[in-house]
């Protein structure tokens, strides 16, 4: 099996937007709500990543409603300087998640996760595309994978991974299948040729699974016993043919450095 370097896939693409960042010291800001250990690994990556071209966060107490949380947001756009933000996923339980991530304005959404963003790029109006899209997108473009003719699955249709993965599929007219945890089709894996996972379900997806030759983006992380884990179980697919974007370390970096892309994008 092939692994990709997400890493070295991400500083190549963190080379340009660096620069354009750099020269116009442009800067980002993170709105957190809580500690979830898995979004904690995301932010530490992006303020890693921020240390060198610009980042701040800002925490808010897990219990702020969302009116609160929409209001923190307004007046950060309104007082501070930054050139974009993210609001940070998941939100705690009984937070309004799309009425709050609306609340950042489609200029500032490096994430396109405002309902406008969203729009914008799913008829092809958008200078930027999800972050995570675009991690894939270079992970296939690396692989030099053509799309046309594939047998490719979903698994998982959330809001940061399935449901962008999926639009940006449908843009380009390319059928698919979605899974769920719940209503996993082993028949249907194992004739996939592509295969992007981002369900936080660790080890979900093994090599007895899936067919040689298969192309694997594991885009979903879970905490276990106080370790990161991906939803492929990348062990068992070693003796596999095809390609594999484990996690953590494939999609991650990837996914931090197309953030820092779009709002490199965004500010010109």
């Amino acid at each position: 099996m092939n692994v990709f370097d997400g890493r070295a896939l991400a500083d190549q693409v963190l080379a340009e937007a660096g620069e354009i960042i750099g020269a116009r010291k442009l800067s980002l800001g993170v709105i957190v709500l809580g500690e979830d250990p898995v979004s904690a690994n995301f932010i530490a990556q992006k303020e890693k990543r921020g240390a060198e071209i610009g980042i701040r966060t800002y925490r808010y107490p897990i219990d702020t409603s969302t009116r609160k949380l929409r209001e923190q947001v307004a007046d950060l756009v309104k007082k501070t300087k930054h050139d974009g933000f993210i609001v940070q996923l998941p939100l705690p339980e009984g937070i309004n998640t799309q009425y709050a991530l609306n609340a950042v304005p489609e200029d500032y959404d490096v994430d396109c996760l405002n309902q406008k963003s969203i729009g914008a790029f799913v008829v092809g109006r958008s200078k930027i595309m999800p972050p995570v899209v675009g991690a894939v997108k270079t992970l296939l473009e690396n692989a030099r994978v053509e799309l046309s003719g594939k047998k490719i699955v979903l698994v998982g249709a959330g809001r940061l991974v399935g449901r962008p993965a999926a639009l940006w599929l449908i843009a380009q007219d390319l059928p698919f299948t979605v899974l769920t945890y719940q209503s996993l089709d082993l028949s249907v894996i194992r004739e996939a040729d592509i295969i992007i996972s981002g369900v936080g379900q660790p080890r979900l997806i093994r090599g007895d699974m899936i067919k040689d030759g298969a192309i694997l983006i594991d885009a979903g992380t879970s905490s276990e016993a106080g370790r990161l884990v991906g939803d492929i179980d990348a062990a068992s697919c070693q003796d596999k043919s095809g390609w594999l974007a484990a996690a953590p370390g494939g999609v991650g970096p990837l996914t931090v450095a197309h953030l820092f892309k779009n709002l490199a994008i965004l500010a010109q």
